[in-house]
């Protein structure tokens, strides 16, 4: 998510100031191993089914630390729908109402609901509609422009699913639904590195495998430093195909980075399950249904 405006100087400077003060108590210890610590770990993800076709795994590395989640959904499954966030929270100047991630979910009542693009506002606290940067199809609509330097999640009629490594117009045609995400991390099972600056955060990904028929879709979290570090933009790709993903991409992470998921008619805040504040409004989310 990114600011746009010069009044919120103060705000930014503020919520900085605030962060400053508490990261002596939230920060890992100085001399916490590094990522080869995780590469060379025998934690696997174990999956827990919530429906058929649909399951979740979570790993927590607590000597590193680190806890990260995962959701896997058999896009074949009959049963299985995708809804993404819908034309009516647009505005005809393609400015979108913002909500949580479990408004979306309770909304559509979705088994698994995560958020989707990056978005710009004007104000961070204040504003009540947001900009996603990048595509947004639903049903086929176009609601807002390509970003040609970013990647998209998309899905063809049958709910197969493919990534695009650049928002150009001849790549969407034919989409069903697509959400914008950043930039590729995984192409052919081959880590994409992206020349960005190394900082550990909450992350949120996704990935296909090889024919388009699995989704996977991941979380690392970062907002308490003490109990999970996050991880780097480039450091991604390695539990994306950890997991079994052919090409992968990130969507929107840090403090947007949300999942919720539906256990016997109850909706669960998986991620973040760390932080100490409540769920942020987001721009564009992205659900799946069991009919």
């Amino acid at each position: 998510m990114f600011l746009n405006s010069k009044q919120n100087k103060f705000v930014l400077f503020f919520i900085f100031s605030f962060f400053l003060f508490c990261s002596c108590q939230s920060i890992y210890k100085k001399h916490s191993p590094d990522f080869s610590f995780i590469e060379n770990s025998k934690k696997e993800f174990v999956w827990e089914e919530l429906t058929k076709g649909v399951w979740i795994s979570h790993i927590e590395y607590e000597d590193y630390p680190l806890i990260v989640h995962a959701v896997k959904l058999d896009l074949t499954n009959p049963k299985l729908k995708i809804v993404v966030t819908e034309s009516e929270l647009f505005n005809d100047k393609g400015m979108v109402k913002r909500e949580t991630t479990l408004s979306f979910a309770k909304r559509h009542n979705t088994i698994v609901s995560v958020n989707a693009s990056f978005f710009k506002l004007k104000s961070f606290l204040f504003s009540s509609r947001g900009e996603p940067i990048g595509i947004h199809i639903d049903k086929k609509i176009h609601l807002s422009k390509p970003f040609l330097e970013y990647g998209a999640l998309c899905f063809s009629p049958d709910n197969s699913a493919f990534i695009i490594e650049k928002q150009k117009l001849e790549n969407l045609v034919g989409i069903e639904y697509a959400v914008s995400g950043h930039k590729v991390i995984l192409k052919n099972g081959k880590a994409v590195i992206a020349d960005i600056i190394a900082r550990e955060d909450s992350r949120t990904c996704a990935g296909i495998d090889e024919d388009g028929k699995t989704l996977f879709i991941f979380f690392a979290e970062a907002e308490n430093k003490k109990k999970s570090r996050g991880i780097t933009f480039n450091q991604a790709y390695f539990f994306m195909r950890k997991l079994g993903a052919s090409h992968a991409l990130h969507l929107d992470g840090g403090g947007s980075s949300t999942l919720i998921i539906k256990r016997k008619n109850n909706f669960f805040v998986e991620v973040p399950s760390i932080s100490n504040f409540s769920l942020r409004k987001v721009v564009t989310n992205l659900g799946f249904i069991i009919e």
